[in-house]
């Protein structure tokens, strides 16, 4: 169960502070965000889209080949799973909205 789908069938989940602020951070840009949290969701959604992500995906790979340092890796590792993250939400928003 993801986040979206456990506010929409229980919405006293939203009590969870943790929860909501992970729906928040992901969801679309709304118009109480602020202008920080905009140009963090703009450089979600751009990387976002698949040429991206699979960018991202390839210089990960190629990084853990060539030069397996944590200190490059963790970062990358950190941002794919983010943006993962942020696809869950979006597609589970838009999935139960409509439920």
């Amino acid at each position: 169960m993801g986040c979206a789908e456990a506010a929409a069938k229980y919405p006293a989940t939203l009590d969870l502070q943790g929860l909501r602020d992970v729906i928040q951070a992901n969801r679309p840009i709304g118009r109480g965000d602020s202008v920080r949290r905009v140009m963090k969701k703009i450089v979600k959604r751009l990387l976002c889209v698949r040429p991206s992500r699979l960018g991202l995906l390839l210089a990960i790979r190629s990084l853990e080949r060539i030069a397996p340092r944590e200190a490059l890796l963790a970062p990358l590792y950190k941002t794919i799973l983010s943006l993962h993250m942020t696809m869950g939400v979006r597609d589970g928003l838009i999935i139960y909205s409509r439920q």
